[in-house]
């Protein structure tokens, strides 16, 4: 099958301004863009390392949740806590703060 017709127009479009177009460019960049170039980008590695550090602190956070459950399936946090006052431990007299 014949494909010329159809890329005809861009390859002619392409020719003529490749012929058209200027040998030399008279184009200029001053210091301060190499420097705006160089911010940009070392302020785009530092984003990028603050977003990775975020997200491994998560991850790092969700495996460590994940590793204290129990075979029940519970957080650690989730099991009720004592209630406040004096325990059966600390009962005997040696460690009372009492004069």
């Amino acid at each position: 099958m014949n494909d010329w017709p159809r890329f005809r127009i861009p390859v002619s479009a392409l020719v003529v301004s490749a012929v058209l177009a200027p040998t030399y460019a008279h184009a200029y960049i001053d210091p301060g863009s190499a420097g705006f170039v160089i911010t940009t980008v070392l302020g785009a590695i530092a984003a990028a390392g603050y977003v990775i550090r975020g997200w491994l602190g998560t991850a790092k956070n969700w495996l460590r949740r994940v590793g204290r459950r129990g075979d029940s399936g519970e957080h650690p946090s989730d099991k009720p806590t004592a209630e406040a006052g004096p325990s059966a431990s600390n009962t005997d007299e040696s460690t009372s703060t009492k004069p």
